[in-house]
């Protein structure tokens, strides 16, 4: 797993969705189950399971986020096609974290979200694409 922290989140990019598991070493959090994601990637589908996902860290029970237990935004390296749709994967889980950093308060931040959103899109695309 790759893991870059940044001041109010932790990115996390896998080989597979069953890497979040691992990283936090748990069969289930925040609604999804391990052994579910297990089933629809090794089913008929042949699926992903997740393509990218954004939350709270799963100790956060009181969704106050230390800095010790930070958001993360976590990418499912089989989900990028290697053309423009991996940066729509990026900033759709952007903004999923964007919503968390802000409390979920649209009616009083909806431009600093979206500005947000775009801002952790750059970081995450320039980190992990931009051959520097």
């Amino acid at each position: 797993m790759f893991h870059q922290s940044f001041p109010e989140f932790d990115l996390l990019v896998g080989e597979s969705a069953l890497e979040i598991f691992d990283w936090f070493n748990l069969v289930q959090f925040h609604g999804l189950d391990r052994r579910i994601i297990e089933r629809k990637i090794k089913g008929e589908s042949k699926g992903l399971g997740i393509h990218g996902w954004a939350n709270y860290h799963p100790e956060d029970t009181l969704l106050n986020r230390p800095k010790d237990k930070k958001p993360y935004l976590f990418l499912n390296e089989q989900a990028f096609q290697g053309n423009w749709k991996d940066i729509l994967l990026v900033n759709h889980e952007a903004t999923h974290l964007a919503l968390i950093l802000y409390n979920y308060d649209v009616k009083n931040y909806e431009e600093e979200i979206v500005t947000r959103a775009e801002f952790i899109t750059e970081q995450v695309v320039e980190l992990l694409w931009d051959p520097q």
